[in-house]
């Protein structure tokens, strides 16, 4: 299939240049597999959430409402809710209440598509029914999207935010897709030209690095040097020129979806969101 991608791509550059780049946009933001695995115990657990965005059910959990702290996890592309069992469990023994969703086109939800605009709006709609919220955990698509959320909302300085490895630049991102596709330059020029259209925004400027500069919440940003998914190098703008406010844990060896599962790293976002941890 990937081949015959590539072959249609490179045929469209030169015949249907603004279709190919439209069509190349859409896998983009297509989710190409959907994880509906048997939920974890922690699940049965849970009061079942739901709520319509744009059309489309989205289903969440929730567990011990009403505790002493409020946190919401957000999962990354092509994931879902059930892949963080291993830290809901933990921040539940805390007497924290924790909601979580598959986000549309994800896990149970319903949806075919997906891109941060649309996620940071169901993030805002999130908030607004069941926030607000002392913290949060997000993971790669996750993580960029919560940051243009987080642009956005009144000011909440107390709130703690947990990135890992967030899909830093989207840049980046397209990078990658017209590596995998072998997209031509033209195409790729098509692409940003529809971005721009389409939200009035440059691609640059749907950046962790962009948007963490402005914040003023405790963050703690978690990120391997072999993430072969958002790369290491792009957080080096914000690890040398940001202090304070942001605390990096950087790893080595874990990648990008064995980081939020490994036990240490699990033990230090949980101390960070229920603790008195503090950002140096």
């Amino acid at each position: 299939m990937l081949t015959f991608y590539q072959i249609w791509f490179r045929l469209g550059t030169w015949l249907w240049p603004g279709w190919a780049a439209k069509q190349a946009f859409t896998l983009f933001i297509t989710p190409q597999a959907r994880n509906q695995k048997p939920l974890p115990p922690v699940f049965e657990r849970a009061e079942r959430l739901s709520w319509q965005e744009s059309g489309d059910t989205c289903v969440g959990w929730r567990w011990n409402a009403g505790g002493k702290k409020r946190i919401l996890i957000l999962h990354g592309f092509s994931s879902s809710a059930r892949n963080f069992a291993h830290l809901i469990e933990p921040l539940v023994n805390k007497e924290t209440e924790v909601i979580a969703f598959d986000a549309p086109a994800h896990g149970d939800s319903e949806g075919k598509q997906i891109h941060s605009l649309r996620y940071r709006k169901f993030i805002q709609e999130i908030r607004q029914q069941w926030g607000p919220f002392d913290g949060y955990v997000a993971h790669s698509f996750g993580g960029l999207s919560l940051c243009l959320a987080l642009e956005e909302q009144p000011p909440r300085t107390s709130d703690r935010v947990v990135l890992i490895a967030p899909a830093t630049e989207t840049r980046s991102a397209l990078k990658q897709l017209q590596s995998t596709l072998r997209l031509s330059p033209r195409i790729m020029t098509r692409i940003g030209e529809a971005i721009k259209k389409r939200s009035g925004r440059t691609i640059d400027w749907f950046s962790v690095n962009r948007v963490v500069g402005g914040l003023n919440n405790p963050i703690l940003w978690i990120h391997d040097q072999q993430d072969d998914v958002t790369p290491y190098a792009d957080i080096l703008p914000t690890q040398q020129s940001i202090s304070g406010q942001v605390r990096f844990r950087i790893t080595a060896g874990l990648g990008h979806r064995r980081i939020y599962r490994d036990a240490e790293v699990c033990r230090e976002i949980v101390d960070f969101l229920t603790s008195g941890y503090a950002v140096k």
